[in-house]
């Protein structure tokens, strides 16, 4: 079990999911935490075009799996008038293997509003339940899979990822009164470059 508070969660899980988006859409994306939940937090990026783009997120903690991860997420998807552009993020803190094409299946035949779940957890997909694989390997690995609408899965060593990020001004990105920096701080400029100045409408 991962011992964080609710916060750590929600960034810890937007975390994964903006680095997993990262690699498969090649863009740079940032964090936000809204004035009001919900959502819980916001992945932020700007298009080619240099348009502000925001997706909303909702963030549950799954600590039991198979039949009450779904019952969880379905709970969670009818408690709340959320629109269609919401991603929901599950945090699966429990050990296990999940058949997660078939959880994905069962989920879409159920979900009402949010139409985008991803689930979280610290490990790796596997060809097939029986194999096994060295825990050492394991305790960096983070996978962020999208089960619906599609299946998709991302597996990030979070080491590695750490790494690149801390050595690449141009991953480092900052918020401040809803405008977006970028660049690395020093004492003489403490807010890099301005990149956007558009307000957060959430």
């Amino acid at each position: 079990m991962h011992e964080m508070d609710t916060d750590t969660i929600e960034v810890w899980t937007s975390t994964i999911l903006a680095l997993a988006m990262q690699r498969e859409q090649e863009k740079i994306f940032w964090l936000g935490r809204p004035k009001k939940d919900p959502p819980d937090m916001a992945l932020m990026t700007i298009s080619g075009k240099g348009q502000f783009l925001a997706r909303e997120l909702e963030i549950t903690k799954c600590t039991h799996p198979n039949e009450e991860l779904v019952s969880n997420i379905i709970k969670k998807d009818a408690e709340n008038n959320f629109s269609e552009k919401y991603i929901l993020c599950g945090f699966v803190d429990i050990p296990g293997t999940y058949d997660l094409i078939s959880i994905g299946k069962d989920l879409q035949t159920k979900l009402k509003k949010i139409k985008n779940v991803v689930l979280i957890f610290n490990g790796m997909g596997i060809p097939h339940p029986s194999e096994t694989v060295d825990v050492n390997v394991l305790r960096n690995l983070w996978t962020a899979v999208q089960i619906s609408p599609v299946f998709n899965s991302v597996t990030l060593d979070i080491s590695v990822e750490y790494k690149v990020w801390m050595n690449d001004p141009d991953k480092l990105r900052y918020t401040k009164n809803g405008k977006i920096y970028g660049g690395k701080q020093n004492p003489s400029d403490p807010y890099p470059t301005l990149l956007a100045d558009t307000p957060l409408s959430f």
